[in-house]
């Protein structure tokens, strides 16, 4: 079969009809057609990025047969499955592919789903769980996904997130109280999600009401520290924290403490994220560090959603850029910092304590994926987007190494699938790219992608980016 992204059969885009979102619960019950079987593969040339013991291993040939990876041979065998396709790979090194643990897969006013599940491939993104999903539309294409009907990274589906103070929208439901609360875990469970998402808005007690609920009803949940502390979060027993945030004390807390303050910003916004981390400071930060690490809760840092690490002159330069729906792409632009903008110095000094944090993570044995979350006020460009996170996290003085593994292994372990994902073995799913260059020294080598394989099929990156192109609205 050739490469392409759009539905195999007729090429239709994922947009959300009214008449779909009233169907969708019946369609999740008739996807049981097996997807379609991808001729047998077998690349040589290469070597593999084994990201469990941190080092590269000679390969003269992997095979691939259906989804799975069922051969890693020394030598090359003879006798091969009927219809093999050989591709020389030419001194490359496949590596596993890339998850999004904070991702968004959504028609809107810009784009079409296809945009976010293109852009996601075309990067080596194969992994999605998807927060803010449209229900019971997000369960019905996980199981378009499964049922080959649609070329996409694999999704774990999150509905709309939770928040104690916001308006209800497609991608927010109020959760006033606990009841409320405990009403829409009970409804989301039943519309298809495994995972449900909360915002930094919500208080302990509503918190503590959705994590009884989810467990009640099998989902796993993630939090945005705020109103509740991340301490308070890894007590409460969830299993992923989304983004970096204040660890024993709210946001709320720091806000009437300093508010009185001369040098107090009266905006809201970066500028007084920015003042706040300033003066968090490591007693503030470290104390949940060895608990958090202990209780084996996930932690998606996304130092690259925040506004003050978005340089104007790099992204100018960015090859993501045109690919942006317009009214996308001006906005970025227009949020990027020059090199030398009044907020410099407070945006430089809170990115370092986020970055330390991250990195205390690490050294602590916590473990961290990747994530981006494209609402954000920062770098947020699909599958682009991993990329920049993990340039960042090696900045910060994460190893190489344990940079990748929070896009692969890391990402696999949270989504309960590390017997399938996030290594290169024989019985693993063949989600994998090739990369040229030497990815455990330079991370940046991972976007030199020569090769992408989602679930056995080979993908053209160009043809990719031709489809993100053609899902803009």
């Amino acid at each position: 079969m050739k490469a392409g992204i759009a539905s195999r059969s007729s090429r239709r885009t994922t947009r959300v009809p009214t008449i779909l979102l009233l169907v969708a619960s019946a369609v999740l019950a008739v996807h049981t057609v097996a997807p379609p079987t991808p001729e047998p593969l077998l690349l040589v040339g290469v070597r593999i990025l084994d990201t469990l013991a941190g080092r590269y291993l000679p390969a003269a040939g992997v095979l691939v047969v259906g989804d799975r990876i069922t051969d890693i041979f020394v030598r090359l065998p003879t006798n091969l499955p009927a219809g093999t396709r050989r591709i020389d790979l030419a001194g490359a090194t496949l590596v596993p592919g890339l998850g999004d643990m904070f991702a968004t897969a959504a028609p809107d006013g810009s784009a079409d789903a296809d945009f976010y599940y293109a852009m996601a491939l075309a990067h080596g993104v194969t992994s999605y769980r998807v927060v803010g999903g449209r229900l019971p539309w997000a369960a019905s294409q996980r199981e378009r996904v499964k049922a080959g009907e649609i070329v996409a990274p694999r999704l774990w589906i999150g509905g709309p997130r939770f928040d104690q103070q916001a308006p209800p929208s497609f991608s927010t439901r109020r959760v006033a109280d606990e009841a409320a609360a405990r009403r829409e875990v009970a409804e989301q469970a039943s519309l298809g999600a495994e995972w449900v998402s909360v915002s930094a808005t919500t208080g302990p007690d509503v918190y503590r009401a959705i994590v009884g609920a989810a467990r009640t009803g099998g989902l796993r949940v993630s939090g945005e520290p705020g109103a509740t502390p991340t301490g308070e979060l890894v007590r409460l027993g969830v299993d992923a924290i989304d983004r970096l945030g204040f660890w024993t004390r709210g946001r709320q807390d720091y806000e009437r403490e300093l508010g009185s303050r001369p040098d107090y910003p009266r905006t809201v916004g970066d500028e007084l994220t920015d003042y706040l981390w300033q003066r968090a400071g490591a007693a503030d930060l470290r104390p949940v560090i060895p608990k958090t690490a202990r209780r084996r809760v996930v932690v998606i840092p996304m130092l690259a959603s925040f506004n003050g690490t978005l340089g104007a002159e790099a992204l100018m330069q960015d090859t993501a850029l045109p690919v942006l729906p317009g009214r996308w792409r001006e906005a970025l632009l227009a949020r990027a910092h020059p090199g030398s903008w009044p907020g410099a110095a407070r945006a430089a000094e809170a990115a370092a304590i986020r970055a330390r944090l991250a990195r205390d993570l690490v050294t602590a044995g916590a473990r961290l994926v990747t994530g981006v979350d494209v609402e954000s006020s920062g770098y947020n460009i699909p599958g682009a987007g991993v990329h920049r996170e993990l340039a960042l996290l090696v900045a910060a003085g994460v190893s190489t190494v344990d940079a990748i593994r929070t896009a692969t292994l890391n990402c696999a372990e949270l989504l309960g699938s590390a017997g399938s994902l996030g290594q290169i073995k024989v019985g693993f799913k063949a989600d994998l790219i090739a990369v040229e260059g030497d990815p455990l020294a330079r991370v940046a080598d991972l976007q030199r992608i020569k090769l992408i394989v989602r679930g056995g099929e080979v993908l053209e990156r160009d043809q990719l980016l031709a489809q993100a192109r053609r899902a803009v609205r």
